[in-house]
């Protein structure tokens, strides 16, 4: 478990790459009951740990998740596996069947005048076949693949190895308005756990109006000072 943990945090210092206009890297924090979690912390930061307020797998953050998943712990075979260190509560998709989609809107974190600038998830034992796409509202915005995920000569599917049980960190750039999350797995299956939210805030529109103003009133004056000299 020590040299699983070396090797994750490591990871953090991986190479960057673009996943549309999103840039993901890797690496978190050890996490209460195993696993990791997302490093950020201080305002507009939220975390789900799907872990319940009653003793039972639950959500806590405000966050609505519908679709074909359920909150497991613990492993089973060729059903789910705890992604690698896990003793706490997770999300696993499909609930039923053999492929499925789970879907969810962090609008809850969103708003008023706030935007998401960061996801994070723990995924663990990282498929080919696993992938998240991000919307807004019912715009594709863009996709990470389970391949995108997996470290370099990583076995998918593998339960244990820090290359494919991973801290995922997903930056939007500020173009990009994301306000819902799908994640889809096409075999059995995608795990996940401790998803992170990162949100800041957004001007408001009167706000913008007078700082366009001031632009305008100041190219005004410029032009001014030009004819009168």
């Amino acid at each position: 478990m020590k040299n699983f943990r070396t090797a994750l945090l490591s990871a953090a210092l991986a190479v960057s790459f673009p996943a549309g206009a999103a840039t993901i890297n890797y690496g978190g924090v050890p996490a209460t009951g195993g696993g990791y979690t997302t490093a950020l912390t201080g305002p507009g930061v939220s975390t789900e740990t799907f872990n319940g307020t009653t003793g039972n797998c639950g959500v806590t953050t405000g966050i609505t998740v519908t679709g074909n998943y359920h909150l497991v712990t613990g492993s089973q075979v060729s059903y789910y596996a705890a992604p690698a260190g896990d003793t706490t509560c997770y999300m696993s998709i499909p609930q039923n069947g053999s492929n499925g989609i789970a879907t969810v809107s962090p609008l809850s974190l969103i708003t008023p005048n706030k935007k998401l600038t960061y996801f994070g998830l723990y995924w663990g034992s990282i498929d080919n076949y696993n992938s998240i796409e991000f919307y807004n509202n019912n715009t594709l915005v863009t996709t990470v693949t389970g391949a995108q995920a997996l470290a370099a000569n990583a076995v998918p599917g593998n339960q244990s190895s820090s290359g494919s049980n991973r801290y995922v960190n997903i930056y939007f750039s500020p173009n990009e308005i994301v306000n819902k999350i799908k994640f889809i797995s096409t075999g059995r299956a995608f795990e996940l756990d401790n998803v992170a939210f990162k949100t800041v805030a957004t001007p408001e529109p009167a706000s913008l109006a007078v700082f366009g103003g001031a632009l305008l009133a100041g190219a005004v004056m410029r032009r001014r000072r030009r004819k009168s000299a």
